[in-house]
């Protein structure tokens, strides 16, 4: 998708679909005949978690369609158009000799057996006109001499027979091709960024233990900060980098975040608990996690999101079991499997709130910018306050819903966010503009130049001649 207005749209879409599959998945656990909240073990969560992130590499093994590129390829997939470009100048040199000999064009020579090789030509005549008997035969050789075109020149023939509408197809699908990283690189950004998405999820869950739901989502809603802080030390695509303007609408919406929660903190900031210490903690893991994607993959084209996350799942359960032995023997999360119903409770969070909300959040990053998706995350609270309050029977829920700190919570938190998309498409298009305006201007230096050289050149001959009179 190379229009920057529809990315922006899909992006934005995609990252209003993974809020509402956050707060919607929270609600309906609340439904779960099984409830977890006697099994208290934050690691067996998180690096559940993480297993269930692995079967979008059983998909991606076993699902060819689901794989970019598209499994609908052409015999033109692997084409490349920049050795056909970079050789038009050479074939315009080489068309001015005619008697160019073609079998330079062809490959060594290579003798093949005919499948025939018992057919002899009818009956001859002579001169005369006089029909001779069947007596002389001509008999063909039984191998035949066969000659390759090169690929070059095959490639050629072959765009030449395409339609306009297959060759821009064709364009698209090898950009396509060339951009996507393949699997030995798709696992070095896996295993390079597995530890700090694991670290990250397990301390949110921890964080979770000690404080409220409510205010680990303040605190996590922190990680656009990070990651604006961060994109200063990493190199980022340009929509990432830090602006002071984007500080500014940054700030403004953790500010609405945290006036919204407000009444019902039961939070002195004067203490600073476990709980926040380690929430904290989760939302600085979670920026340099996706900064560091960011810095390694600047367009959605390049990355393929289920490998991606399969082997991130992967190496996640690779990396952190040995916890399980630190963390028994030391007494700090003695191991102890879940009983049927808790264990059905697990995967069903599991799959509902991490599997398919992750990836199309990261759909949307891709598409937008990371600083956009990050803030996206701080939506959730206000989001869940409404819903809450116009679905919930409880009374407090609409009570809350009806306080005036809502409102003034809200205006910042949704101002914010917008204002950074109108930054973000601004940007998009102030580039686009400028690049227009280097180019029309470069051309008009030009010509100024090439005027002001005649001026001078007409002058120096008028005082030459003015001089000889």
């Amino acid at each position: 998708m190379n229009n920057l207005s529809q990315r922006l749209t899909l992006g934005l879409l995609l990252l209003l679909l993974a809020d509402i599959i956050w707060i919607m998945s929270s609600k309906l656990i609340n439904y779960v005949p099984y409830k977890i909240d006697d099994y208290k073990k934050p690691f067996f969560f998180a690096y559940t978690k993480a297993s269930i992130f692995t079967l979008y590499f059983l998909v991606y093994i076993l699902f060819k369609e689901l794989r970019k590129p598209c499994g609908n390829q052409t015999k033109y997939m692997f084409v490349n158009f920049d050795t056909i470009e970079n050789n038009d100048d050479d074939d315009d040199e080489e068309d001015d000799n005619v008697f160019t000999d073609e079998t330079e064009r062809l490959s060594t020579a290579s003798f093949v057996p005919i499948k025939n090789p018992s057919v002899t030509s009818g009956t001859e005549s002579d001169d005369s006109g006089t029909v001779k008997p069947n007596n002389k035969v001509v008999r063909f050789n039984k191998v035949a001499e066969v000659r390759h075109l090169s690929e070059t020149e095959a490639t050629e023939a072959l765009m030449a027979r395409l339609s306009y509408a297959a060759t821009i197809r064709a364009r698209e699908i090898c950009r396509l091709s060339r951009q996507l990283l393949n699997l030995h690189q798709t696992a070095k950004l896996a295993f390079t960024v597995a530890p700090l998405w694991g670290v990250a999820n397990l301390l949110h869950q921890v964080s979770m233990v000690y404080m409220e739901q409510t205010l680990v989502s303040v605190v996590l809603s922190t990680t656009s900060f990070f990651t604006l802080l961060l994109s200063l030390f990493f190199v980022t695509p340009p929509k990432d980098r830090f602006t002071v303007t984007k500080l500014i609408t940054v700030l403004f919406s953790i500010t609405g975040n945290v006036i919204i929660t407000l009444p019902d903190s039961h939070f002195s900031f004067s203490e600073i608990n476990v709980g926040f210490a380690l929430s904290l903690c989760s939302a600085v893991f979670y920026a340099l996690n996706i900064v560091t994607l960011r810095s390694w993959v600047d367009h959605e084209d390049k990355l393929d999101i289920i490998l991606y996350f399969g082997l991130v799942g992967l190496f996640n359960v690779l990396m952190f079991w040995p916890l399980f032995i630190f963390l028994h023997y030391f007494e700090l999360e003695t191991f102890e499997w879940p009983n049927k119903q808790q264990a059905i409770s697990l995967l069903i969070n599991g799959v509902v709130k991490a599997t398919l909300p992750e990836v199309i959040w990261l759909w949307g990053c891709l598409l937008t910018s990371s600083i956009i998706a990050t803030m996206s995350i701080g939506l959730t609270i206000p989001m869940s306050y409404m819903l809450y309050g116009i679905s919930s029977q409880n009374k407090s829920d609409y009570e809350r819903f009806l306080l005036p700190s809502f409102y003034l919570g809200l205006v910042p938190t949704t101002f914010s966010y917008f204002c950074l998309i109108w930054l973000t498409y601004r940007f998009n298009y102030n580039q686009n503009e400028y690049n227009c305006l280097s180019r029309c201007q470069r051309k008009n230096l030009i010509r100024l130049r090439d005027c002001d050289a005649e001026q001078a050149e007409s002058l120096i001959q008028i005082h030459e001649t003015d001089k000889e009179v």
